[in-house]
């Protein structure tokens, strides 16, 4: 026996499970690839880097974020610029990002990228500095580009305190980590926020796979089928509904296998969507149906169109829509719905500004023309009798 027509729907109205499981994967893998050196640090209480000797202890023990004491700061000559492009086109001046410098300590020396406004603090507070700090080696920082920065820096490094001691560069090395000490103004806050988003973005991709398995195998379970009680008893409609296209009485049924085309409209009831989400309104509260054609553009060339039939109810603004492929088979079903129901039928600009200036006006005259044309059968009626 086939499957009767709202359980048929509910089930496609899901978002696509294969699609949810992808994107679950796909936040996992970012999340997971992004984090994966930071997560243990993100937020726990950070460990302290006191010296040369320390912070590399911290950096080969895997700590991303460290708090960093009594830092003795020296600028390089070497800075990271950026500016805008189009079409791989600069588009503006260079402007001062990030600059380089290097952390003294007893025992050494340490590769220091430090935010442009360092360059504004005085020399009593460079010497002493204490904040959160992000370790990276020179060859595995988040970003390629910024590979290639650490590595020019650390060169300029070796060569300026080789000079700056008549030492070789070979001898200076070995009091150099191959370590860059990332600040920045925010510390570890941006990573935790964006950590936070993905493992919420995540949980979401992961409630509404599990809701929608749930309604795949239970779609009474599903928010639509719970609100139809607010219509009545929803297992009374969704019989009211099946037995409709049994015995041929219904006005329009939906053949498309796309959940896009989804659409029953009976004597009772009808089906059809409110942007994406499906809605049930009552048949004899229709008051105005027309139609809806949307042009798809691509650069200015049409290359398509799409075709709704929009349907508007007592005591409610938003209408409920079907979708067409074709716009005879639209056009079709607005003339079955002006002939049935004696709804007003097509679009004018004036009949959108009395829906929304004066609804209880329209309301009026939606339910004078009913009446019009309910007196209009009459006649015909008692002419043939």
């Amino acid at each position: 026996m086939e499957e009767n027509y709202l359980k048929k729907v509910i089930k496609k109205s899901g978002v696509n499970t294969l699609v949810i499981i992808i994107a679950c994967i796909a936040i996992f893998a970012f999340g997971f690839f992004s984090f994966k050196d930071k997560i243990s640090t993100l937020f726990t209480t950070l460990e302290t880097g006191t010296n040369v000797e320390s912070i590399q202890k911290l950096y080969e023990d895997k700590k991303a974020y460290i708090q960093l004491k009594d830092a003795d700061i020296y600028f390089l000559d070497y800075a990271i610029y950026t500016y805008n492009t189009v079409n791989g086109v600069k588009t503006g001046e260079e402007k001062l990002d990030q600059v380089y410098g290097m952390i003294a300590y007893d025992d050494g020396y340490i590769l220091a990228l430090l935010p442009k406004e360092y360059l504004d603090m005085t020399d009593e507070e460079l010497s002493s500095v204490n904040t959160v700090a992000l370790l990276e080696g020179l060859e595995n920082a988040d970003f390629s580009d910024t590979d290639d920065y650490h590595k020019d820096a650390y060169d300029e490094l070796i060569n300026t305190i080789s000079e700056s001691f008549g030492e070789e560069a070979s001898f200076v090395k070995d009091y150099v980590p191959e370590i860059c000490i990332t600040i920045t103004d925010s510390g570890r806050t941006n990573d935790q926020m964006i950590f936070g988003g993905i493992t919420i973005l995540f949980l979401v991709s992961l409630g509404i796979l599990i809701r929608n398995i749930l309604v795949k195998n239970n779609y009474k379970s599903s928010k639509f089928y719970k609100s139809l009680n607010k219509m009545g008893d929803a297992e009374s409609i969704e019989h009211a509904l099946e037995q409709s296209i049994v015995k041929g009485t219904y006005l329009y049924k939906s053949d498309e296998k796309s959940y896009a085309y989804a659409g029953l409209i009976t004597p009772e009831y009808v089906l059809g969507k409110n942007n994406t989400a499906l809605t049930l309104s009552s048949t004899k509260d229709m008051i105005w149906a027309h139609l809806k054609v949307t042009k798809h553009k691509y650069y200015f060339i049409t290359t398509g169109k799409s075709y709704q039939v929009v349907m508007y109810f007592k005591n409610s603004k938003t209408p409920a829509t079907i979708n067409f492929k074709k716009e005879d088979e639209a056009t079709s079903v607005i003339q079955t719905l002006a002939e049935k129901l004696s709804v007003i039928a097509g679009y004018s600009d004036e009949l959108m500004k009395m829906f929304n200036k004066d609804y209880q006006g329209f309301l009026r005259m939606a339910e004078e023309h009913k009446e019009s044309a309910s007196a209009e059968t009459e006649t015909t009626n008692e002419t043939y009798e």
